[in-house]
């Protein structure tokens, strides 16, 4: 679709919490576990834990490097803003602002 706008400055919003998670089987890139092998800081969300259509509930490690790869593959010409969403459940802004030109930061989500 980008290629469709020529002389447009468009700006594509990338949202993310600073943690990767899954329900059920499956792979996930740097799994841990538990939320407690992440930081003692998440929270457990009412929505987000074992149930029998889904199974396990589980976090891994957001890889910075890999997801950066991936937002320069998807949106090549376009400025990108990056929106890191609970921020008050994982302190790595740091990392991620040595990675990308723009991130706003969240201490909750975007849409509760």
């Amino acid at each position: 679709m980008l290629n469709e706008f020529h002389d447009v400055d468009v700006t594509a919003h990338y949202v993310t919490r600073p943690y990767l998670t899954r329900h059920g089987d499956g792979e996930i890139m740097n799994g841990v576990g538990g939320r407690s092998s992440i930081s003692s800081s998440i929270e457990q969300d009412r929505t987000n834990h074992y149930n029998n259509n889904q199974g396990m509930f589980r976090y891994g490690l957001l890889d910075i490097g890999k997801l950066n790869e991936r937002i320069a593959d998807d949106c090549r010409g376009v400025n990108v803003e990056l929106e890191v969403t609970h921020c008050d459940e994982m302190d790595r802004v740091g990392d991620f602002r040595k990675a990308f030109k723009t991130v706003n930061t969240y201490d909750s989500p975007l849409i509760k």
